[in-house]
């Protein structure tokens, strides 16, 4: 779930917040997550910027998508 979005140097960037202390109950490990989206550049897939640890939370800086989920905006459109 995206709980932050960001306005810097005028564009908006979305950051998802994982907790890491229940790493091992996830089903799909987050740094996983942060190693596919690093590997994947195409325009329909949303864009990954960067990605940190703080106070025990992975968080992934990633492209705003102001209608939703990029895939479904361009399926729907």
């Amino acid at each position: 779930m995206i709980k932050y979005c960001y306005y810097l140097f005028f564009q908006l960037f979305a950051i998802k917040r994982v907790d890491l202390s229940f790493r091992e109950s996830y089903v799909v490990d987050p740094l996983n997550e942060v190693k596919l989206l690093r590997s994947l550049d195409h325009p329909n897939i949303i864009s990954h910027y960067d990605s940190f640890t703080h106070n025990n939370k992975l968080c992934i800086v990633m492209e705003y998508a102001e209608n939703g989920i990029k895939l479904l905006y361009i399926s729907y459109s």
